[in-house]
């Protein structure tokens, strides 16, 4: 997408390239938020999320041709449960006693944990997942009935009241935004209504036939980056914030990152491969940081380090030992990792 280009199908292949070494990059991100605590790189760290939601809005919009567009979403929804079921499954021992279901009454256990199945996380960071599933599926009924700028005035509505619930909840103490927080069965920012937004620019994206060029938007990174750490600095010193997963800012910095991305044409042979690897130490670093965590002294910040780089490389390892082990004939089923 140039200044006035639209999608260039002979440059798509390149720019899936880009997106996987994007995927890639930000898995670490990712684990440095899980491991590192206060000690971790804020706020500009808050862009992984969104712009995993964006590329793979973008790349299930590119797919749609008008014809077979519900076969497209019900295959995208089907890989994405064989995904959260794979890791439900494997990370199960963990979920029970962790999350404390062994204990008490075992039927409204079950129920709390069909519960966080679709408003919460049920292992470590697999909200992202349904968030994604039924975001999706949201962004794309609307869209199929609604024209698409009103979708994305409702899409920025819900993003509102996300930012409002964490890095300005003490602003809005008392207020409705303090009442919406409470009656949502889960943690609202970190659900399916803070997907809905960056869902629907992945698709703006893809459908989109003109764009701001990559250049200009090189230059309003660095502004919008600046942007972003003055929104961290006042929503931190005047104590607004309950957590920092959302920051207004973020929508034109990922936005301008994002256009940057499917404008970078490289080569890589090893993509396919960085973007698995992304996808497995997405899923499975908040368990193995757990088995680190509880052993840091709180005031000791290369212990943080120390953890997150333990954690990155057993993440790694646990990839490349499946990567390598599924393409065994009857392990053919560990592909659903990934």
């Amino acid at each position: 997408m140039g200044i006035v280009g639209s999608v260039n199908k002979v440059n798509n292949r390149s720019r899936i390239v880009s997106l996987d070494i994007a995927k890639f990059i930000l898995s670490f991100f990712i684990v440095g938020i899980h491991t590192l605590g206060k000690y971790g790189l804020y706020p500009i760290s808050r862009c992984a999320v969104p712009l995993f939601f964006m590329i793979s809005s973008y790349l299930l919009w590119q797919r749609f041709d008008g014809k077979n567009d519900l076969n497209i979403i019900k295959k995208f929804i089907i890989r994405n449960l064989q995904l959260y079921i794979f890791w439900f499954v494997a990370l199960l021992p963990f979920i029970l006693v962790n999350g404390g279901y062994l204990q008490g009454n075992i039927v409204m256990n079950l129920i709390k944990l069909v519960g966080k199945f679709f408003v919460s996380s049920t292992f470590p960071a697999s909200w992202y997942i349904v968030a994604l599933i039924i975001g999706t599926l949201i962004v794309y009924f609307l869209r199929k009935y609604i024209n698409r700028y009103i979708v994305f005035a409702l899409c920025c509505i819900s993003y509102i009241l996300c930012c409002l619930c964490s890095n300005y909840f003490y602003l809005f103490e008392g207020t409705v935004v303090h009442t919406a927080y409470l009656l949502y069965p889960g943690t609202i920012y970190n659900s399916f209504p803070v997907s809905l937004l960056w869902i629907a620019l992945g698709s703006f994206f893809a459908t989109k036939e003109r764009c701001v060029s990559p250049k200009r938007c090189g230059i309003l990174t660095a502004v919008f980056v600046v942007l972003l750490f003055v929104e961290h600095l006042v929503t931190t010193k005047h104590e607004y914030v309950q957590d920092n997963d959302c920051y207004f800012m973020l929508v034109p910095l990922c936005c301008c990152i994002f256009v940057m991305l499917i404008n970078w044409n490289l080569s890589c042979k090893w993509s396919a491969k960085m973007c698995n690897i992304s996808t497995i130490v997405y899923c499975s670093h908040g368990v193995i940081a757990g088995l680190f965590k509880n052993k840091i002294n709180p005031d000791c910040w290369y212990l943080y380090v120390l953890v997150f780089i333990l954690t990155l490389l057993v993440s790694i390892t646990v990839s490349f030992v499946i990567l390598k082990l599924e393409k065994i004939k009857w392990l053919h089923w560990l592909r659903f990792s990934h």
